[in-house]
């Protein structure tokens, strides 16, 4: 059996990361990153939202 491009095992098909398979975790990756910057934001948004308001309030009682 002939090996494969990279320096691995001479055994054809059993290479740990084909380009297709790198494509694939780098999307994966994206997509964490992605779905995890959503829930941060959707558990900070109503916080922040919050503060400020608050901070407007405060704003707003400091100079009546």
């Amino acid at each position: 059996m002939r090996g494969t491009h990279d320096s691995g095992p001479a055994v054809i098909g059993t290479e740990t990361h084909s380009p297709a398979q790198r494509r694939g975790s780098v999307a994966g990756t994206v997509a964490t990153v992605i779905v995890a910057h959503l829930v941060l934001l959707a558990v900070l948004a109503p916080v922040v939202t919050l503060s400020g308001l608050l901070g407007v309030a405060v704003g707003v009682a400091a100079t009546a």
